[in-house]
């Protein structure tokens, strides 16, 4: 599904700020999705009104340096407190790896994120 969202259409998310968060957002929501199926999910660690079908907007990660997004809900609000990565220069290369094929990478990327948050429960 995220390879064809986001190989399938042709805009450019590599150098639009705005087209890259959304990306980026997309592959959040479609882990956290999956890590929810797969009983993984640690809902104590995200915002309390996130739910599976919450579109989710991650924030310019490269200016911020934290692991921040933002859920659009009636009152939208962080997913993640702000957090920290243990490993910033994951942040920069989840960022960074929008547009880059093949797209597990990107996804597997956030999956490592949310790991780190404690959103996900390995």
């Amino acid at each position: 599904m995220l390879a064809y969202a986001i190989g399938a259409f042709v805009y450019d998310s590599r150098t639009k700020p705005g087209k890259r968060q959304r990306v980026l957002g997309l592959i959040v929501a479609a882990v956290l999705v999956q890590a929810k199926v797969d009983g993984r999910l640690d809902e104590d660690e995200i915002y309390q009104s996130w739910q599976p079908m919450s579109p989710v907007m991650v924030l310019d990660l490269e200016n911020a340096g934290a692991f921040n997004a933002i859920v659009i809900d009636r009152v939208p609000g962080l997913l993640l407190n702000d957090a920290y990565a243990a490993a910033p220069d994951k942040v920069s290369e989840f960022w960074n790896s929008v547009g880059s094929r093949p797209v597990e990478n990107t996804i597997r990327l956030a999956g490592e994120l949310l790991t780190q948050m404690r959103a996900i429960k390995t």
